[in-house]
């Protein structure tokens, strides 16, 4: 079977497995491997790729595995900045409407076949098309779709070079080529999609691709020459094959309580963050100074334990790590302020409501919402809880149903317009489907939002995200609270665990290094037994003499009277 047409079909979360998944790939064999140390690793996932097409990734798993195969014209490097990949230099014309990028002449595919002009230009017009995106589409898939979409045309330029042309200036473009999701995956007739990447892909089934080392990469190599994932439905069946089973580590969902096992247990935040949104265009929160008194009101010492081991404490107006965040968070806990701050206010009803959604997993909602119920209440506010299902929890935030919201916003790609944007920009305010569930109205913040995403020069761009993240700090549209945390679960052996908060974790800095087998210790040389002496009789005492016996005294009897 052709590789991309590889499904799987689910139950659940028990996915239906058949025979007939298994796909070889055979035609990418290559001679010999780069040198690497020996040995394989098995890392447990919760989703496998259902093909090896980048647009088939959504779950972080498997975007991790496109980017372990493919590259994309850029990179990230460590801190979020942008480095070269396929393409060695790119440039933006004055009008930012068109970006040109100059692709390297040394990059070779896994079937030792260079990369041709016309390559990049077929795998990336792929991703063009007139339909509209669904509304749960992924961040890097609308500016290539619908009929009003960013992305007009990718087409082959002088030079070496390919050029992609929008309809308006866009930033954030490098950032999306970045993305694993926009790899260069090359088709080829009768066989699966090849790529550039660290590793190649050896064999696809339905709940385990194996990958290994490629003799094509230009890059630093892989510290594994072998790398396995396997799809396991759970964390019980992950604790499992990490015991007698064959994972060496495994990404977890919850936090691992496996320390009486003897396992490496490493966590890490995510692009994931808890915010209180505070309704900024009616009721109590439309006055700054109620939402001044709602920061300084929250309570870390309440707050930070109702975190459980869920989340960590996060006070940026970015998620942790993310390129341009201003680590400076909102004020700081302050309880007699923000009793001064209200009575400013003057004589009104303090009552708020406080809008949570009963979650399956993460932070407890019902526990937050109480910290920040006792919180505020010490400072004035009278706070009424309203803890309701997901989906009409959703659907009362996106109504503006209450003027404190408990929030969770995942930040996709890279890019402060991909999280901003949905936060801030008016036409996200609109009831009913907002995404801004502050349902601020700033002409500034927009202004700002549409000139950062305009800007082609990242270094002003930064200083822009940063002007902004202040502001908010002045307006308080949004109160950050925290970030989810995150698990990989490893055997002692394995080194170089790096989780990445976005998800796609450099597993290609992974290996597992087996215990020491303990040399075999020689027995000690036999000891012969000391002889049996019988003992010797004893030796009668020579018998005592007799005492002595004086003789008796003779007395001589008195002579006789006359």
């Amino acid at each position: 079977m052709p590789l991309g047409a590889a499904r799987r079909q689910r139950c659940g979360r028990c996915p239906v497995r058949s025979a007939s998944l298994v796909v070889s790939l055979t035609l990418l064999a290559v001679t010999h491997v780069v040198a690497a140390p020996a040995g394989d690793l098995h890392v447990g996932v919760p989703r496998v790729p259902t093909s090896l097409d980048p647009a088939d990734a959504t779950a972080p798993s498997q975007l991790m595995a496109m980017r372990l195969v493919y590259q994309g014209l850029v990179a990230f490097a460590e801190r979020g900045d942008i480095e070269p990949a396929i393409a060695a230099t790119w440039t933006v014309s004055r009008d930012g409407l068109v970006w040109s990028f100059r692709l390297r002449q040394d990059v070779q595919l896994h079937d030792n076949l260079p990369l041709a002009l016309d390559e990049v230009v077929a795998a990336l017009g792929e991703r063009i098309s007139n339909d509209e995106p669904p509304d749960a589409a992924p961040s890097w898939v609308r500016p290539f779709r619908g009929a009003g979409r960013i992305v007009r045309e990718v087409r082959r330029a002088e030079g070496g070079s390919i050029q992609i042309v929008l309809s308006q200036p866009y930033a954030p473009l490098l950032a999306l080529l970045a993305h694993p999701a926009l790899g260069i995956a090359v088709p080829r007739p009768g066989g699966p999609r090849v790529g550039s990447g660290p590793y190649r892909a050896v064999e696809l089934t339905g709940d385990r691709l194996t990958l290994e080392a490629a003799a094509t990469w230009r890059g630093d190599p892989p510290q594994s020459s072998r790398l396995t994932l396997h799809e396991v439905s759970d964390d019980a069946a992950a604790l499992a094959g990490l015991g007698p089973g064959p994972l060496h580590a495994a990404l977890v969902g919850a936090p691992p309580a496996w320390a009486a096992v003897g396992l490496q247990v490493v966590s890490g935040p995510t692009w994931r963050v808890g915010l209180l949104a505070l309704r900024t265009d009616r009721g109590l929160t439309s006055k700054k100074t109620v939402r001044q008194a709602v920061a300084l009101g929250i309570d870390p010492g309440l707050l930070n334990p109702a975190l459980g081991r869920w989340a960590a404490p996060h006070a940026a107006w970015l998620p942790p790590g993310a390129w341009a965040v201003r680590e400076t968070g909102p004020l700081l806990f302050d309880a007699a302020r923000a009793r001064r701050l209200l009575a400013q206010v003057g004589p009104t009803d303090p009552t708020v409501a406080l809008l949570a959604s009963e979650q399956a997993s993460g932070p407890e909602a019902a526990g937050i919402a109480e910290a920040i119920r006792v919180s505020l209440g010490a400072v004035g506010f009278k706070v009424r809880v309203q803890l309701e299902a997901p989906a009409s929890a959703d659907a009362a935030a996106r109504q503006g149903a209450a003027e404190l919201t408990l929030h969770e916003e995942t930040l996709e790609v890279n890019d402060p317009d991909v999280f901003l944007r949905r936060l801030l920009a008016t036409d996200g305010a609109t009831p009913g489907t907002a995404t801004n569930v502050a349902f601020l109205r700033s002409p500034l913040v927009d202004g700002m939002l549409v000139r950062a995403s305009q800007l082609g020069f990242r270094p002003e761009r930064f200083r822009l995200y940063q002007r902004l993240q202040s502001l908010l700090a002045d307006e308080l549209p949004y109160i950050p609270l925290y970030a989810r945390l995150q698990w990989i679960v490893a055997r002692p052996g394995v080194r170089g665990i790096q989780l990445d908060p976005g998800g796609i974790h450099h597993l290609e800095r992974m290996s597992f290094e087996p215990p020491p087998v303990p040399a075999p210790t020689e027995p000690p040389p036999a000891v012969s037994p000391p002889p049996v002496v019988s003992p010797r009789p004893p030796v009668p005492a020579p018998p005592e003499p007799p005492p002595a016996v004086s003789p008796p005294t003779v007395v001589s009897p008195p002579p006789a009277s006359p």
